[in-house]
């Protein structure tokens, strides 16, 4: 979904430096993530399962007013 939208929402001359961007992002996450969550079962199984719920719930937040429809044209298109 990311990369679908940074390709809607780019020029081609942005568009590698994004993908890249989306890319070094969901590598960081890989390798973070699952440390993040050993450090954190320390204090018990669901403490990472809900750190984690937190977290998708923080994004799902930022995104919904900061996030604009990438094909606004193409959605509200009266000849369609």
């Amino acid at each position: 979904v990311v990369a679908a939208y940074v390709a809607d929402v780019t020029t081609n001359d942005e568009k590698p430096v994004y993908m890249s961007y989306t890319s070094a992002a969901n590598s960081i996450g890989m390798i973070c993530g699952p440390a993040l969550g050993g450090l954190l079962s320390h204090y018990g199984f669901a403490v990472p399962c809900y750190v984690s719920g937190a977290l998708s719930l923080l994004n799902l937040l930022f995104a919904i007013p900061f996030l604009k429809e990438s094909r606004w044209v193409q959605a509200h298109d009266v000849g369609a």
